[in-house]
């Protein structure tokens, strides 16, 4: 069974608390133990976060937009938003990603979930 630690600075830690049962519904069954964070963890995440945002503020934009976007490419996910939340102009695809939701709404895609190509001939 899958035990879920914190990572912290790079490294997994082991939480001082009893884990927490993640139980999937359809079954019942205990599939993963998530180990919570404790206080101590938590202010060790902070600063981990705080000394990362100032190394990250030395690189020059065109070097984190390539990391960012290798990033993205790596995540299994619908939408990625950096630096912004839930921006979804018309006609931006929105979606998930196997089974966290259907298909690509908002768009040309949508087109594809909800209609069936037919071609008919008649010759007269």
């Amino acid at each position: 069974m899958q035990i879920c630690q914190s990572l912290i600075g790079g490294q997994l830690v082991a939480s001082a608390l009893p884990a927490i049962d993640k139980i999937y519904p359809a079954t019942g069954e205990t599939i993963a133990k998530i180990e919570p964070a404790t206080a101590d963890m938590l202010d060790d995440a902070v600063a981990c976060a705080a000394a990362a945002q100032r190394s990250w503020a030395t690189y020059e934009p065109l070097a984190r937009a390539h990391i960012l976007h290798r990033v993205a490419d790596a995540l299994i996910s619908g939408n990625v938003w950096v630096n912004s939340f839930n921006i979804l102009p018309p006609g931006l695809p929105f979606g998930g990603a196997k089974h966290s939701g259907f298909g690509r709404e908002n768009s040309i895609y949508t087109l594809d979930a909800y209609s069936e190509v037919k071609s008919v001939h008649i010759t007269l």
